[in-house]
């Protein structure tokens, strides 16, 4: 069986438009081929939240699977590489969501097997209650496949832009409306509280529906730690382009109504502020005051802000809108450098970086940017500064005057099909009768789950 979006093989695609020098084929004859699995997110709002890394990444891709969550996503996905396959096809009614994911994950992995560049697209951050991407991820690991995951856009991004909360001031607590019950998670009611999947509390199969019973255990346990009159917001963030966020203000005991109850939308998040202020220890805060600063380790700050060249902005660009570029620079940083006219204090700044360690999924978090990692040698006028934005506002007389905005990436002709399409190599359970039909882009998308309220 064939899957749906396939195109003919040997037509050529193109690329976003780059300079000639960034367009090489590294291709080596007769060399077999190793396929690559890259996840990126598509954000909460169609068109609008798709990153220049993630769409560099869809148009060099041989094959495209995604999950979106309404059909806008699914034409902008096509319109950037036209041989996408739809993996909410694999769902059922009587389906577990569980056995769901699983296949959507081979579906993913089948294609990387046979040596081909795979992108897997999803809603919101793919990071976020995404179990075919995670799942995708550990096998590729495991077989030696190369795999990475893209940041994306999240539900929770866009409840604190639209919300106006900041989760430094006070702390911020996110939960799992279902996890919080049934593992009794406890709640910190002096932080700002986020807890996603409320519509959803309780439910597994698909197609999925509020469930009564849970969202009342869920909104009682909650009302016995803030009490009946303290404030939230139900939030839904906009999907369509142009279109606002709905929000819905009321106290937590406003959802012992059962028309309000129920009419608690499945992709909603609900939102608490602090139950109360945590004092602050001033014995502490003068002990801080007291400590000895930190030392620099190389990092302090130049008297002036370098200015960004036109061939290290070309560069730049590449390396973070073409995958293909930036595999070449992670493999052999100095002969992409070569190929371009930087300074030394360029090169060697970009040659620095590129000798930080490599962060792999099973280390856990990375200081990046450790002082051991940066050459003695290097110029600090050439060093990227890290301004803070709130104490240092950007002077615009020294921000970079030359950048060229027909350097930017230009549409892809969605006619033009991607190269080396074998039908006979693509996973052969997607059935394309399943896929959604008649899909309205202007209504809200109605079968949220776990893998589209990232």
């Amino acid at each position: 069986m064939s899957i749906p979006g396939n195109g003919p093989g040997g037509v050529q695609k193109e690329r976003g438009k780059m300079p000639d020098s960034l367009m090489r084929d590294t291709t080596v004859p007769g060399a077999v081929r190793q396929g690559r699995l890259t996840i990126v997110g598509s954000g909460i709002k169609s068109i609008a939240h798709l990153t220049r890394e993630a769409i560099g990444h869809i148009r060099a891709a041989d094959i495209v699977f995604h999950a979106t969550a309404d059909a806008i996503s699914e034409a902008d996905i096509r319109a950037l590489n036209p041989n996408a396959v739809n993996l909410t096809g694999l769902y059922g009614s009587d389906k577990h969501r569980a056995a769901t994911y699983a296949d959507m994950a081979e579906a993913m992995l089948a294609a990387a097997r046979g040596g081909r560049e795979v992108v897997g697209v999803f809603y919101g951050h793919p990071g976020w209650f995404v179990d075919p991407a995670k799942k995708a991820l550990e096998i590729a690991d495991r077989e030696g496949i190369p795999a990475r995951m893209l940041p994306g856009i999240s539900s929770v991004d866009c409840l604190l832009a639209d919300l106006r909360v900041d989760p430094c001031v006070e702390g911020c607590q996110i939960l799992d409306a279902t996890d919080l019950l049934v593992r009794h998670r406890p709640v910190v009611t002096a932080n700002h509280v986020v807890i996603l999947q409320v519509g959803l509390v309780g439910t597994e199969m698909r197609p999925v529906g509020g469930s009564r019973p849970a969202r009342t255990m869920l909104l009682e346990r909650l009302i016995s730690l803030y009490g009946a009159g303290h404030p939230s917001v139900l939030y839904v963030g906009a999907v369509q382009p142009g279109a606002e966020a709905r929000t819905w203000r009321r106290p937590l005991g406003a959802y012992r109504d059962d028309s309000t109850l129920m009419s608690i939308p499945l992709g909603s998040t609900l939102y608490l502020p602090p139950r109360e202020r945590l004092e602050e220890d001033q014995s502490v805060r003068e002990a801080l005051r007291q400590a000895p600063p930190a030392p620099a380790g190389g990092m302090g700050r130049p008297a002036a802000a370098p200015v960004l060249s036109a061939g290290l902005y070309d560069l730049l660009f590449a390396l973070a809108t073409d995958p293909a570029q930036a595999e070449a620079f992670r493999a052999d940083p100095g002969a992409v450098l070569a190929r371009h006219g930087l300074t030394e204090g360029e090169r060697a700044v970009l040659l620095g970086r590129a000798a930080a360690p490599a962060i792999r999924a099973e280390d856990g978090p990375q200081h990046v940017d450790d002082p051991a990692t940066t050459p003695e040698e290097t110029d600090p006028a050439a060093e990227p500064q890290h301004v803070d934005p709130e104490t240092e506002p950007l002077d615009p007389a020294r921000e970079p005057q030359h950048i060229d905005p027909a350097r930017e990436p230009q549409h892809i002709d969605p006619a033009r099909e991607p190269q080396h399409v074998d039908p006979a190599r693509e996973p052969q359970h997607i059935d394309p009768a399943r896929e959604p039909q008649h899909i309205d882009p202007m209504r809200e998308p109605q079968h949220v789950d776990d893998e589209t309220t990232g």
